[in-house]
């Protein structure tokens, strides 16, 4: 029994906020649109995230009312909030079945849906696929649909429609060649076995007696024991008596409450505190990204096969594994929530989607409430707007970024002390030894740094293509992030406390492979 109800606090959420995703999309955008490739494995990744966010929302209302938290009462409105999503998503855009025409395909039109004017006048609009036209103008704004053709062109137009189709076909698993199908099966397979052996240790390995049981799970418990929010405060305070009332003590009283509350959510449903099952929505966050890089893939216009190498390569960067098996702190959520708020703004650069702008705004909120990195972190999302709105700055903000980041650390290397006795010291550390271990001969990355090289050096036209240049500098900008947290230690510990600088590069990881991938193939394989 504590295994269904733990399956059941995992799995309930997510799928909350896949059916949210379902019906804003169904509301918001045309069927083919809902339908196109990989928008369904985007919505289930990004559904995860949203799901646990909302849950906890739900947890701090009914701490507001005053109600304790229980299974019923927390279960209850996520179901009804679900099966109002589906309704309304199935009711605007229903699942098509699988055809040789492919999912989504329109049926063959009506004669009378291709008369000019009355009824029949938008049925002859056909709204374009997301990424069908990577070759033209991948990540720009959708082409507009054609005007109204006349009675006489109406079979140039059934004859455009069936391309379409045909296009979306030829880019299914069905037409993959039978041996990049064996190939297929063989990483998806190498991926279920993975994420078979890291549920196995989330499930299995009580909380690590590190950071994430005396600063996280301690609040969680407390949560979980009173049924509701407790305020927390630092042993300093205790000690001068400037307390009144019932305050709680941690190491930590100052950090966000979200994860704490997704912690108590999944005991609570349980039944008791449970240090080991409730750490399963790390594993299923890992899961969520995998399927939310897939589906982003998939909907820029890659094959099958191709978005599953980059999903892949996600999912066994080592120290995101790490964070699976020895789960319960911020940093695999908030990589998380920041690769899908960066994803949602590339979106939102090639389809000019109100929904894609919206989940951009929306996971960049989530991760502003994970941790206080991640205002860090979102602030490389404001040059990529710039680039997205001002296509023609990208080669600006190339030279600005870099000239902005050394003039700001030669003035804290020079006046630091004025800020902050902790910054009286502050020096560059050039150890080759550190700077090796960190990003080229530790067993963390694997070759990751020395692949985000190779892509600048190589493909730094590419990089700089209106397309591409948001998601560049966003990654560009969390590689100076990396660079500098490693160069100065002490400027890391003074603005986030005692972590350390290479925590900050998990943030970052899993854009970095996404942006090689694609530069990768618009320098090699674009027509």
């Amino acid at each position: 029994m504590t295994w269904f109800l733990a399956l059941i606090a995992l799995l309930l959420p997510w799928l909350t906020g896949a059916a949210l995703l379902y019906a804003a999309a169904a509301l918001t955008l045309s069927r083919t649109t809902v339908h196109a490739p990989g928008e369904i494995f985007w919505r289930l990744g990004a559904g995860a995230f949203l799901g646990y966010w909302l849950v906890t929302c739900l947890m701090r209302l009914l701490a507001l009312l005053g109600i304790p938290f229980g299974l019923t009462v927390i279960a209850l409105p996520l179901l009804l909030i679900t099966a109002l999503a589906v309704f309304v998503g199935w009711q605007r855009a229903p699942f098509f079945t699988l055809s040789p025409r492919g999912r989504g395909c329109p049926e063959e039109p009506a004669p009378e849906a291709l008369l000019i004017g009355g009824a029949g006048e938008g049925a002859n609009k056909t709204p374009p696929l997301q990424g069908e036209s990577w070759g033209g103008d991948g990540f720009s704004a959708s082409p507009s649909p054609p005007a109204p053709l006349p009675q006489g062109e109406r079979g140039a137009e059934r004859d455009a429609s069936s391309q379409k189709c045909a296009l979306l076909s030829q880019n299914s698993f069905l037409d993959l060649p039978k041996l990049t199908r064996y190939l297929f099966f063989a990483l998806l397979a190498w991926l279920a076995l993975r994420f078979g052996l890291l549920f196995f240790e989330v499930s299995t390995r009580p909380l690590f007696p590190w950071e994430a049981s005396i600063q996280w799970a301690s609040k969680a418990h407390v949560y979980f024991g009173l049924k509701t929010l407790a305020p927390f405060g630092d042993s300093t305070a205790w000690f001068n008596g400037n307390f009144s009332g019932n305050v709680y003590l941690d190491n930590a009283p100052n950090l966000p409450i979200t994860l704490p509350l997704l912690q108590a959510w999944m005991c609570v449903a349980i039944g008791k505190w449970n240090d080991v099952l409730m750490n399963l929505p790390w594993w299923g966050m890992l899961l969520a990204l995998t399927f939310a890089v897939y589906g982003f893939m998939r909907s820029q216009g890659l094959g099958p096969f191709a978005s599953l190498i980059t999903a892949w390569l996600v999912a066994s960067l080592p120290l995101l594994n790490t964070h699976v098996a020895l789960a319960g702190l911020p940093d695999l959520p908030l990589a998380g929530t920041f690769t899908l708020a960066a994803l949602s703004l590339m979106r939102w650069s090639h389809s000019r989607q109100w929904l894609d702008l919206f989940c951009a705004l929306l996971f960049a909120l989530i991760a502003a409430m994970l941790w206080p990195t991640a205002y860090l972190w979102l602030a490389l999302l404001l040059p990529a707007l710039v680039c997205i709105l001002l296509p023609k700055s990208a080669r600006i903000l190339a030279l600005a970024l870099p000239v902005v980041t050394i003039a700001g650390l030669l003035t804290l290397t020079q006046a630091g002390a004025s800020l902050s006795p902790a910054l009286a010291n502050l020096h560059f550390d050039t150890d080759p030894d550190t700077w090796l271990s960190n990003f080229i001969t530790g067993e963390n990355w694997h070759l990751l740094w020395l692949a985000a090289l190779a892509t600048t050096v190589i493909g730094l036209r590419e990089c700089l293509h209106t397309r591409i240049a948001p998601l560049t500098f966003i990654v560009w900008g969390g590689i100076l992030i990396s660079v500098v947290a490693i160069a100065l230690p002490e400027l890391v510990s003074w603005l986030f406390g005692a972590m350390q600088a290479e925590r900050l590069l998990i943030t970052v990881a899993p854009l970095i492979l996404v942006w090689v991938v694609i530069v990768f193939r618009e320098r090699f394989l674009s027509p």
